[in-house]
């Protein structure tokens, strides 16, 4: 088992098959959810900015749910089932919650999104302030990918390498600066 810190908020530790994702919400609660995709074509885990996801959510009129996309933070907190997802995000990393599946609609006339699976979870982490939500998505395609605020895994990756980079970098120049200004 590795793990690996990254970007925004965003640690991952590979266990057996499953990739776990720490989350940080601004009020610093850890939370940990699982990904068990395993074949590219299953889909891909995606880590969406939640005003892009809203924007999905909201073009769907097909479905019920879609109402969440526009929910005060007290509205979310109503949903039936809402304890529940409490119940399972206070486990911990023991325990990983699944992350929540959706779909691209490519039947309307602006791309949106529906749920297979975890919009209890999804509403959870939005009233939670989470800002970056991980999803399976089974369908993504290419312009959805371009969108701004959704990242995928290799994203997400290479942004932290490259603001590592940069810190320890700039922490080089400085020491150096510092040194030859002292000599």
């Amino acid at each position: 088992m590795s793990e690996y810190k990254y970007y925004k908020g965003i640690s991952l530790t590979q266990q057996y098959d499953a990739t776990v994702i720490g989350l940080i919400n601004q009020n610093n609660r850890v939370i940990f959810m699982k990904s068990t995709l395993q074949i590219e074509n299953e889909g891909q885990l995606l880590f969406i900015d939640v005003d892009t996801f809203k924007k999905y959510w909201r073009r769907n009129n097909y479905d019920e749910w879609s109402k969440y996309a526009n929910a005060s933070e007290h509205e979310l907190r109503k949903d039936y089932k809402f304890e529940l997802a409490e119940s399972g995000f206070s486990q911990g990393e023991k325990n990983p919650v699944p992350v929540a599946v959706i779909s691209l609609l490519k039947h309307t006339i602006q791309p949106c999104i529906g749920f297979t699976g975890g919009i209890t979870r999804t509403i959870w982490l939005i009233a939670n302030g989470y800002k970056i939500i991980p999803f399976e998505v089974r369908n993504a395609t290419s312009d959805f990918l371009l969108d701004k605020g959704i990242y995928t895994l290799k994203e997400i990756i290479e942004r932290d390498i490259r603001e590592n980079m940069y810190k320890k970098l700039w922490g080089s120049i400085r020491r150096w600066t510092n040194n030859y200004i002292k000599s």
